[in-house]
């Protein structure tokens, strides 16, 4: 039967992505990974996680990070054809310790400022960071869900504002190019605090803005902001969750809200992994998918994200503790 009003809820229940699921959202209550399905019936079933539970990891519907978490590395290992180094897992922040509540409830019942890393407020008229950290814009899109209870269930997320010039830099060319003020290939989208502020491009309408791209390097478990205004010392640590001085107009001074470690050390702002390498000796135990304790061998390619193409076949049991 289904959740949140809706006629069917189909999941993921395999011994690994279960456990992966129920650790991600700190959930005890639930059967597995839920799939995505519109309608909420069957009927639009997709091979998909849930966009409304996983929007930024890489097997959530187009639009989001593509983190490859554990939910992914969970469903490969339980194919039996795969074998993965759950080292390399990519932490996302989407649905992380949120609760059994958010996938149980509708939208439409949340308190959504308990999310608001997730979801946005469609009152809020202010400019800011997509989820992904990839792109900012106003809160004007929506996850929708269909159910038999009417009305249809919204999210509301941030629309992400991506300039015609970027997209044809990506499909046509294969190349990155710059389209928005500050925005580079190693750069992401920081939080401020709101600020009145103009487009360079339409310079008569003003509006309230708390985003910004800077470009960004971490370096000893720590984020590092790269000042444009100093030429000695090119960049500032930025400790997650402090308010720094930023003199980069038209952005206040101390007004750049940093960043945790996690969010942009995981992945680059091209799509590549910076996980250092987790090289292991071939063998680790773990549990099986029948509750027995069983021994873990794998093989990764070092320099690269943790594609399934990288795995040798062999099933796989799941580490004991991760």
């Amino acid at each position: 039967s289904g959740v949140r009003g809706r006629a069917l809820s189909v999941v993921v229940n395999s011994t690994n992505a279960a456990m992966a699921a129920r650790e991600h959202y700190d959930c005890d209550d639930i059967y597995g990974m839920e799939l995505q399905d519109q309608e909420g019936d069957g009927r639009t079933l997709e091979s998909h996680w849930s966009q409304r539970h996983a929007k930024d990891e890489l097997m959530a519907p187009i639009g989001g990070a593509g983190y490859y978490t554990e939910l992914t590395l969970a469903a490969f290992a339980d194919l039996g054809y795969f074998k993965v180094n759950w080292d390399m897992a990519e932490p996302m922040g989407w649905g992380r310790k949120s609760g059994c509540e958010l996938l149980q409830k509708r939208c439409s019942e949340l308190n959504l400022s308990k999310y608001s890393h997730m979801f946005c407020n469609r009152d809020d008229g202010v400019k800011r960071c997509a989820s992904d950290r990839y792109s900012r814009g106003w809160c004007h899109s929506s996850i929708v869900e269909l159910s038999k209870k009417p009305p249809m269930d919204s999210c509301p997320i941030i629309d992400p504002v991506m300039d015609v010039r970027d997209l044809e830099a990506v499909f046509k060319k294969g190349e990155y190019l710059s389209a928005r003020p500050g925005d580079k290939p190693s750069s992401w989208c920081l939080d401020t605090l709101p600020t009145n502020t103009t487009d360079a491009r339409y310079p008569e309408e003003t509006y309230l803005s708390a985003a910004m791209h800077a470009e960004l390097k971490c370096l000893g478990m720590q984020v590092h902001l790269k000042d444009p205004e100093k030429r000695n010392v090119d960049w500032t640590p930025c400790a997650g969750g402090a308010t720094i001085t930023w003199d980069t107009p038209p952005y206040d001074k101390e007004s750049v809200i940093c960043p945790n470690y996690a969010e942009l050390c995981t992945i680059s702002a091209t799509g590549g992994s910076v996980l250092p390498v987790a090289r292991w000796d071939g063998k680790r135990e773990g549990v099986g998918q029948d509750g027995t304790p069983g021994i873990l061998e794998t093989k990764f390619t070092r320099g690269a994200r943790p594609c399934c193409r990288e795995y040798w076949i062999r099933p796989l049991h799941r580490i004991t503790g991760c």
